[in-house]
């Protein structure tokens, strides 16, 4: 139908799994001297993207959406406090 949006629960994953593996590399390249700045921007990264996730989960009734949200939500506050 025309209009209408169809949310893919895989792609937030695949995004993620991009983010963490960028964010890897920068830890190898600027080794543990930036490791805290690092942690701090991913934490920051993965509150915002669970922060969508849930009210994009939330608009369009998709529970994986809301589940894989909130535990993203929950892991950028731990590397924030980190």
């Amino acid at each position: 139908m025309a209009g209408t949006q169809e949310v893919k629960s895989w792609g937030d994953f695949l995004v993620t799994g991009i983010v963490m593996a960028v964010i890897g590399l920068l830890m190898i390249i600027f080794q543990a001297g930036s490791l805290n700045i690092i942690l701090i921007i991913f934490g920051v990264l993965l509150l915002i993207g669970g922060a969508l996730n849930v009210f994009g989960g939330i608009r369009y009734g998709d529970n994986i959406g809301i589940v894989s949200g909130v535990i993203q939500i929950v892991l950028g506050i731990a590397m924030v406090i980190a």
